[in-house]
């Protein structure tokens, strides 16, 4: 597990996350505090899908990276999984592109 530098000490699985309650392992998860993602239902192996591409997008940016930046590729992943990608290196790459786009 990466944790960000400097104040922000975040750990890159709290991004994914911290959107989702469910005690049951097996049951889906539904993210309820990101924009346009509050119907989503997510399985445990979507989860961690989008926790790897979460992880990669994180670890191909230069330190230190912000939680402003951890927080919009998690959004941008969390949005595109919705929409039905289920492609690591997808979920990476168009949460990279978005993010250089806002910046």
């Amino acid at each position: 597990m990466i944790t960000l530098g400097t104040d922000d000490n975040v750990e890159l699985t709290d991004a994914l996350t911290d959107a989702t309650t469910n005690d049951a392992a097996t049951q889906p998860v539904a993210p309820t505090n990101v924009a346009g993602c509050h119907t989503a239902m997510f399985t445990p192996e979507v989860i961690e899908i989008m926790s790897e591409a979460l992880e990669a997008s994180v670890e191909a940016l230069p330190e230190p990276v912000s939680a402003e930046h951890v927080h919009c590729l998690a959004e941008s992943i969390l949005l595109t999984a919705k929409d039905g990608e289920r492609d690591t290196a997808v979920l990476e790459r168009i949460a990279l592109v978005e993010l250089q786009l806002r910046d």
